[in-house]
């Protein structure tokens, strides 16, 4: 038991750190006003770039195709 104790005198204790935390989203559309990615408040984001086309189906419901940008270039 003493041994413990003598560790445990060695030990420092870590101070709790005061740089900012970030914040990132880790899935998003691109805005049509980029002013609401500083209006929220986040860091940074994962945007997802793909361009979503509606398809019907025969039977009537819908359907959704995702297209990307550099497909259309």
């Amino acid at each position: 038991m003493s041994s413990l104790l003598a560790c445990s005198s060695v030990i420092k204790k870590v101070s709790v750190s005061k740089e900012k935390r970030l914040y990132i989203d880790g899935l998003s559309f691109i805005p049509s006003d980029l002013n609401d990615v500083k209006a929220a408040e986040i860091d940074a984001f994962i945007a997802d770039i793909s361009a979503i086309e509606e398809v019907k189906r025969p039977d009537g419901s819908l359907n959704y195709k995702r297209t990307y940008l550099c497909g259309k270039s």
